[in-house]
């Protein structure tokens, strides 16, 4: 968050007459698409909140990965889940031998 969202965070909370649970609201309701929506993507490095967001006139500010980090990631998942499935293979195939015998 930069400090301006800060500001409106404390003015908002002020203005709800509200304590921390208050922040908390505000920052949820703020928050919530982007909480769903960065999760799933791997090209984002940084969400910066700005004044503008927790006014709800505009959404927060992603920085993107260079695509040399995000083929490096993408590389890495791949040989993890490739991993995965040969282990899983090789598992059934271990567990057929030792049925047979």
């Amino acid at each position: 968050m930069d400090d301006e969202a800060i500001r409106a965070v404390a003015r908002q909370a002020l203005e709800r007459k509200t304590g921390a649970r208050g922040l908390r609201g505000i920052l949820e309701s703020t928050m919530t698409e982007i909480m769903y929506e960065i999760p799933s993507r791997d090209d984002v490095e940084k969400c910066i909140i700005t004044k503008e967001t927790i006014e709800m006139k505009g959404r927060p500010k992603l920085v993107l990965k260079a695509s040399s980090q995000l083929k490096d990631q993408r590389s890495k998942r791949f040989i993890i889940q490739a991993t995965s499935v040969a282990l899983i293979f090789i598992a059934a195939g271990i567990k057929k031998t030792s049925e047979a015998g």
